[in-house]
This record gives C-alpha cells, sequence and structure tokens, in this order.
C-alpha cells in the first residue's frame, strides 16, 4: 500500500509539472493588424482573430434595420443590446 501511495504522489508530481511546462510554451495569439479582434472558434474548428456580427432585419421586406459588431465570441446577450439599438431608432 505504502508504494502505491508513493507512486501515486511521483504521478501527481510529474502531471503538476508537466501542466507548469505546457502553460509555459502556449503561444500568445493576438491579431497583429486588429488589437480588438478576439481569438474565436470558427466552424471548421479552427481559432482565428474575428469579430461577430449580429442583424435585426423588418420580417415583411428583408431590410436591415440593426446591426452590431462585437468581439464577443457568444451570441448569449446579444438580444438585448439589439432591441435597445432599434428602440432608439
Amino acid at each position: 500500500m505504502a508504494a502505491a501511495q508513493a507512486e501515486l504522489e511521483r504521478a501527481k508530481e510529474t502531471r503538476k509539472h508537466l501542466t507548469r511546462e505546457a502553460k509555459a510554451k502556449r503561444k500568445v495569439r493576438a491579431s497583429t493588424t486588429d488589437p480588438e479582434a478576439r481569438i474565436m472558434k470558427m466552424p471548421d474548428g479552427g481559432f482565428r482573430p474575428a469579430y461577430n456580427g449580429q442583424l435585426a432585419t423588418d420580417t415583411e421586406t428583408g431590410i436591415i434595420v440593426g446591426v452590431e459588431v462585437s468581439n464577443v465570441g457568444s451570441d448569449g446577450g446579444q438580444l438585448t443590446p439589439m432591441l435597445e439599438q432599434l428602440e432608439r431608432r
């Protein structure tokens, strides 16, 4: 039992070391041409600097009545600002 406990502790230390190494090797990725862009997951599974565009359209005419561009990767939370924009018009 003591040998298994010692082996477990060695494995934990090795994992900590490997985790620290992996974090140190991570490269900082940022757009060199557009510092406000954020790294976002793309439909092809890759990650690239991007923006998230939102459009609001009139359902009868199909005319775009609201536009919003953000650097937030998720669409969650984007509806309220769009509605506020439309109310101001």
